[in-house]
């Protein structure tokens, strides 16, 4: 078993289909001509089954060459980032047991005893040798072909195993959702080395499609004549902001395009009503985790129906709200959400998670730290995560319940609430919407007060241009906590004597 052999396939049923365009347009022949050049000069190397290889290169295709040859060799990979401040890839390469590195600066094999060699890229490796590997080494379903590692949304980024048995799945099980014929255009819109993304270039291989890669998103689209689109919550804003900026309401979606895929964070109706009418009628919310992969699914209709669903959860998922004892609760009683299925990743890398904490995978399940609800249709309401409970002066609420009352407002294109301190260390909420139209603060304060009473009500809701976003498209509530006070500040100057 090995995950690549269906790339091999495509190769072979397929060789002069493109698998890949951008500056230059590769067919499968190629592409996987290229793969074996990139083996044969790993296997020189001394890379052999099981050893740990990360890949430090921006260059889209290159990383997706990298990637499968090391997994052709039944090695495993780890994407680390160009640009982490010092330090950051020592502590992960020490970490994930990181036997070679390809990219990045070369001073990484000093620092990191246990790196038995360094490349300077792609173009250095080749140059180790011309041989062409082509034979797939196999692996045990279970062993590791890649490493990735969570948004880091709440801390810390964990370093998750991937396995070939749980990926392949998740490539197979998704072909009645993800619909990719051979040749249809495929854009992966965010960072390769994001496990969101990993998968859906791995698939789009996999199902014999064309992978495409272009800068700017909405000319690219066109250029390219992209057939799906995948992207984050926070790139399709973008998106979003440039199709209005050009042509206004009524900017029209590009004709190629048949199927949008989002995921990362939630939208609220107004954002899911602006990407019908300006990216694309057909659009996919994905809820799910790094970790197994897809959860549920919110297509166009049920959008429609109720805008607030995370999703109808996928056959092969299970999903249970749990309460503090790990015992499951009822249809439609809220509590932390644990899922189970084929799709599950083999772990996190030992000394990814807090020793202190309760391990996310357990039992055969993983625990999330989202808070929702089940109902007995297989619908998911998210409520929250178990990170992001407010306490305000002993009241404990998640952020979600007054986001959800402010979107109500058809203006709100998203909203994110948190908790701030004001100039006396009172404790406050404040809130900030990215919002069209006319939005009036003031009647979204008196809507949160009339539902939820004052206690719940934020002192100040500010517009913006935008909410801060991390790779994954997921707001990074601590740095708008601080973009938010340093407004408020100025907007509510210290009483006299007060410094």
């Amino acid at each position: 078993m090995n995950l690549i052999s269906a790339i091999h396939a495509q190769a072979q049923a397929r060789p002069h289909s493109p698998a890949y365009m951008g500056r230059r347009t590769v067919t499968y022949s190629d592409l996987m001509r290229e793969v074996g050049r990139a083996a044969g000069a790993l296997r020189h190397a001394g890379v052999k089954a099981g050893d740990v290889v990360a890949i430090i290169e921006a260059a889209p295709f290159w990383h997706i060459t990298l990637t499968l040859a090391v997994a052709q060799l039944a090695a495993a990979s780890v994407p680390l980032a160009s640009t982490a401040a010092a330090g950051i890839n020592e502590e992960a390469a020490e970490r994930c047991g990181v036997d070679y590195v390809i990219g990045g600066d070369p001073g990484i094999a000093q620092r990191v005893p246990r790196v038995r060699a360094h490349f300077e890229g792609a173009a250095a490796l080749f140059a180790e040798s011309t041989e062409t590997v082509s034979e797939i080494v196999q692996a045990g379903p279970r062993d590791i072909w890649r490493i990735g590692f969570s948004s880091g949304t709440t801390g810390k980024a964990k370093a998750i195993r991937f396995d070939h048995q749980g990926s392949i799945a998740r490539c197979e099980l998704m072909r009645d959702y993800f619909v990719v014929a051979p040749g249809d255009r495929v854009s992966v819109l965010m960072p390769m080395t994001l496990p969101f993304s990993t998968s859906y270039w791995l698939r789009t291989l996999m199902y014999g499609g064309t992978l495409v890669n272009f800068s700017a998103a909405l000319d690219g689209i066109r250029r390219f004549k992209v057939n799906i689109l995948v992207t984050s919550t926070g790139n399709a804003m973008t998106m979003v902001r440039t199709a209005r900026r050009a042509g206004g309401a009524s900017s029209p979606p590009a004709e190629s395009l048949k199927a949008l895929f989002i995921g990362g964070a939630s939208a609220t109706p107004a954002f899911q009503e602006l990407l019908r009418r300006h990216i694309c009628p057909n659009l996919n919310i994905n809820y799910g985790a790094s970790e197994v992969g897809i959860v549920a699914l919110a297509d166009t209709q049920l959008q429609l129906a109720d805008p607030s669903c995370a999703g109808r959860i996928v056959p092969w998922m299970e999903v249970q709200a749990v309460d503090a004892n790990d015992q499951p609760l009822g249809h439609g009683i809220a509590g932390r959400l644990r899922l189970r299925g084929p799709t599950l990743a083999a772990g996190y890398v030992p000394g990814s998670e807090d020793p202190a904490d309760v391990p996310a995978f357990r039992d055969g399940w993983y625990y999330t730290n989202d808070t929702g609800v089940v109902s007995a249709d297989g619908l998911v309401h998210l409520s929250g995560r178990e990170d992001d409970v407010i306490n305000l002066g002993g009241a404990k609420f998640p952020p979600s319940r007054i986001e959800k009352v402010i979107a109500k407002d058809p203006a709100v294109i998203e909203c994110a609430v948190v908790l701030l301190h004001d100039r006396l260390g009172l404790p406050v909420l404040g809130a900030a919407v990215e919002a069209s139209g006319n939005f009036d603060a003031q009647a979204a304060r008196q809507r949160c007060r009339a539902a939820l009473g004052e206690n719940m009500t934020p002192r100040d809701i500010v517009q913006m241009d935008s909410l801060p976003r991390n790779a994954a498209g997921k707001v990074q509530r601590d740095e708008l906590t601080a973009q938010l006070l340093q407004r408020l500040l100025l907007q509510h100057p210290a009483p006299t004597g007060v410094q």
